[in-house]
């Protein structure tokens, strides 16, 4: 089973109750990729390491993934 990461900075200050103020930052092919993206933007990028930002990793399954096919596109659907 094929898994994706997609990694989202959460600002913390403008977000309240239910709501969350979020910025995608991507997908990811492996977790570790991932953790190491996110531990740079909290610590080293301009505008997320200055602010209450958190981080969240949810982890999505390909439906349709074949492992003898090498992955070059993704397309998400939200709804």
């Amino acid at each position: 089973m094929q898994m994706v990461y997609n990694l989202i900075m959460i600002d913390e200050d403008t977000s309240f109750d239910k709501h969350k103020e979020t910025f995608n930052i991507g997908f990811f092919s492996d977790r570790e990729r991932a953790e190491k993206t996110a531990k740079k933007y909290l610590s080293d990028v301009d505008g997320f390491k200055d602010y209450n930002i958190s981080c969240q990793m949810i982890e999505k399954r390909l439906i349709g993934y074949h492992d003898c096919l090498k992955l070059s596109e993704l397309f998400i659907i939200y709804g």
